[in-house]
């Protein structure tokens, strides 16, 4: 939902407020104002309409061979004989006739991406079947032209984005607008104040986020709090939850007969819930007693002007970090006197994966490369199925196209979920 503060401007109502509000137009709710969602929404919707508009100018180009493609001139014929309204004006060729080849061979059709409609033995004698439509230049050059057009304004879209992202993020003041983030703190720097110390002389600092190495922690705490919310959906009406005493309030909820659990197999029993949170509790207190060391520090200014101040001071070549270069900044920047700070503007806070924020560039680099390998793979697997479809008929490669559109996604995203970490959701 949404307040309008201006004529075109809107600002998003937090959760939970109704009055004086309304929800988003459908039609009247301004581009520059879809960033309220985040500015990835904002690219999105602002990258459809550029697509949108690029296939339109494309097709328009291409409008004079549609019109020659369903034409007697390609095609003696015409389009007379394409099956369906969709295939007329395309480069379907429908003038067919079948011509003798003595040196052709059955086993040349053996290939999964050939046709073997197109051979045919008679008394033995062997043919193929060819066509006869023309394709002159006025066509191939229409279609040149369509496609340097589709590549320049793919690059113009994308030097668009880069500004659009500039112009919603200016438009939205977040708190990444005032904050830096140090990539590489000395492991035992785990003091917020000496932070602040160190930065006040940029600007006024609000304050100070120091993050740990714990991600078998956080994640932990995460699991345990989705438990706990499952646990408390299955709660009575007018039971509020309250996290001390989860197993007396689990006796308040009705348990489900077997036969309900077996046909129902999506929802966890109750008891297996209880029996889980016990668990996760328990991995919980051993990784609490761990030692974690400091993986990346955040610094909130009051000021963007302290931010900027920062980023601007601290900035240096990215080898200059790796190689804790001191000659590269004045000596006055170098935290504890002799540490080079990598900074930079940090995500988003909603986007941010703290859990993940502590994987170093060697497991980055191995886990891409396992699922590029396996998404590679997948491709190569996906041609031969369809190229093998395709043998038998077109409509089971349809077929096969479709489950593999909708199954391929799903894989893809298990596998990047289980072996790639990210540290945010851009």
């Amino acid at each position: 939902r949404t307040k309008q503060i201006f004529y075109d401007a809107f600002e998003r109502a937090p959760a939970g407020e109704t009055e004086d509000t309304s929800l988003y137009s459908f039609w009247g709710t301004p581009e520059n104002q879809l960033a309220d969602f985040g500015i990835g929404i904002g690219l999105y919707f602002n990258s459809v309409r550029a697509i949108a508009t690029i296939c339109l100018i494309a097709g328009l180009i291409n409008l004079p061979s549609m019109v020659y493609y369903n034409s007697s001139e390609y095609s003696e014929s015409g389009h007379g004989l394409v099956r369906h309204w969709v295939m007329a004006g395309s480069a379907v060729c429908t003038d067919q006739e079948w011509a003798p080849c003595p040196n052709c061979t059955k086993d040349d059709w053996n290939g999964p991406w050939l046709s073997k409609d197109r051979f045919a033995e008679v008394n033995g004698l062997t043919f193929i079947k060819t066509n006869q439509c023309y394709v002159g230049f006025r066509p191939g050059f229409e279609s040149w032209i369509s496609l340097i057009f589709v590549f320049f304004a793919v690059l113009i879209v994308g030097q668009m984005q880069r500004h659009k992202e500039t112009e919603f993020d200016l438009k939205q003041q977040t708190a990444s607008d005032y904050s830096v983030r140090v990539v590489n703190p000395p492991e035992n720097a785990g003091d917020p104040q000496e932070w602040k110390d160190y930065f006040s002389q940029f600007g006024p600092v609000a304050c100070v986020t120091v993050v740990r190495h714990n991600g078998e922690l956080i994640r932990a705490l995460v699991k345990r709090r989705k438990l706990m919310l499952k646990l408390e959906s299955f709660l009575p009406p007018g039971v509020e939850m309250d996290p001390a005493k989860f197993v007396e309030l689990s006796r308040l909820i009705p348990r489900r007969p077997l036969w309900k659990q077996i046909l129902c197999c999506c929802c966890a029993d109750v008891d297996k819930i209880v029996l889980n949170i016990f668990r996760v509790g328990s991995q919980i207190k051993q990784l609490a007693q761990r030692d974690y060391h400091v993986s990346n520090v955040f610094v909130t200014f009051e000021t963007e002007t302290g931010q900027r101040s920062a980023l601007r001071t601290l900035s240096v070549p990215k080898i200059d970090v790796w190689t804790n270069n001191t000659e590269a900044i004045d000596k006055k920047y170098l935290f504890e006197n002799n540490r080079v700070l990598g900074v930079c503007e940090p995500y988003e806070r909603s986007s941010i994966r703290w859990s993940d924020l502590n994987v170093t560039l060697p497991q980055k680099i191995y886990q891409r490369t396992i699922t590029f390998t396996f998404t590679f793979a997948y491709i190569a697997l996906n041609f031969y199925l369809i190229a093998l479809a395709k043998r038998k008929s077109p409509a089971r490669a349809a077929i096969v196209i479709t489950l593999l559109n909708v199954i391929g996604p799903k894989i893809i995203k298990f596998v990047e979920n289980r072996h790639e970490r990210h540290s945010d959701e851009g």
